[in-house]
């Protein structure tokens, strides 16, 4: 299993954005979509919006199946329809991520959602992992379970997705993976989409939390946050797509 290691990048904040700031670029409102999966019906779920929020607060689970699933996606109709975004459009997701879990599993973070090639999902885990991966998107680890670095469960991390397409089908495009979660920016470096397409197709953009209570119980509770959740489209070069040409990524086989 190939792990990299990330050259941490101080002082970029005012370029595009961190944990303690607002996002540089006015994106697109969400829309919430409750319930993407509902092996859990019973569930008490408690959806609270802001601007550039987004609060999932669920639990206690009751009986039921598998997981739970919570959406936020851009639209550009005041929440009507979702926003479906183009192969040949540019765009960038992020948000600062908080993922609080009693008694259950969950996950959380970032989604292009895409019923042609498959969802790309950018994501914390309780259980300490962060990494991207599906629907054509290379994977990339930050941390695995484990790691003394590893997500911290009730911490807030900012989490980002950039995305360029090469403008022409089946030439890939590019996507890379920022985080912050507290000593820095790290990059993935940009890399390129490994699909066929080299990109996602007429896909949706967002934010998500899944919800797994293997063993529910009455203080099954779990809470995703998402502060400073901004979905842009075709984003501006600056800063966006210059941070993985800065980053320098030491490559280590394990």
């Amino acid at each position: 299993m190939k792990r990299f290691n990330v050259m941490k990048l101080a002082g970029l904040a005012a370029v595009i954005g961190m944990s303690a700031g607002q996002a540089v670029y006015a994106g697109l409102d969400l829309k919430v979509n409750e319930r993407v999966f509902n092996d859990f019906p019973t569930s008490t779920l408690v959806t609270t919006t802001g601007p550039g929020s987004v609060q999932f607060d669920e639990g206690p689970f009751g009986t039921g199946g598998w997981a739970n699933r919570h959406d936020a996606v851009a639209t550009i109709d005041g929440g009507a329809t979702d926003h479906l975004i183009s192969f040949f459009d540019d765009f960038s997701i992020e948000a600062n991520v908080t993922l609080s879990v009693t008694d259950a599993a969950a996950e959380a973070g970032l989604r292009a959602n895409s019923g042609v090639t498959g969802d790309a999902i950018f994501l914390i885990k309780d259980n300490g992992e962060i990494a991207a991966f599906g629907g054509g998107a290379p994977f990339f680890s930050f941390a695995s379970p484990g790691d003394l670095d590893a997500y911290v469960p009730g911490s807030t991390i900012f989490m980002k997705m950039v995305s360029t397409s090469s403008g022409f089908l089946n030439v890939p495009g590019t996507i890379e993976y920022i985080i912050d979660r507290g000593a820095g920016l790290e990059s993935s470096g940009v890399l390129n989409w490994d699909n066929i397409e080299g990109g996602p197709l007429n896909h949706t953009a967002g934010f998500y939390t899944q919800n797994i209570p293997s063993a529910p119980t009455t203080t099954s509770q779990v809470t995703t946050t998402f502060n400073n959740a901004v979905v842009t489209p075709e984003p501006a070069s600056l800063g966006l797509l210059g941070l993985g040409a800065l980053a320098m990524l030491r490559r280590r086989i394990g």
